[in-house]
């Protein structure tokens, strides 16, 4: 497993117009087998209580060269804390290019 924290940006799907900011964590599991391929496991956190973004679909851009669609849903909410977890959508997460740029 290889884990990476970034700080991304979140963009409204339709309008392409800037949201908010997000520290994330993508973590690359693999596994021994060969057969089985890599996927990631991607979290956002928030230091309050953000639930707008629950359930929906947005741009996440973690640089300028790698965005693309992301479906947020939470995790849970801890006090003030809030944790997204994100699945990747857009067929640009499929290589691994990207999470080797980070």
């Amino acid at each position: 497993m290889t884990t990476k924290n970034i700080n991304a940006k979140i963009f409204d799907q339709e309008t392409n117009e800037f949201l908010s900011e997000i520290p994330i964590e993508v973590e690359l599991v693999t596994s021994p087998d060969p057969n089985e391929k890599p996927y990631y496991v991607v979290k956002g956190k928030f230091n309050d209580m953000r639930v707008e973004f629950s359930d929906k679909n947005f741009i996440l851009e973690l640089s300028p060269s790698i965005r693309g669609i992301a479906f947020f849903t939470i995790e849970s909410i801890m006090g003030c804390l809030t944790i997204y977890k994100i699945y990747l959508q857009d067929s640009c997460w499929l290589n691994l290019e990207w999470f080797e740029q980070l």
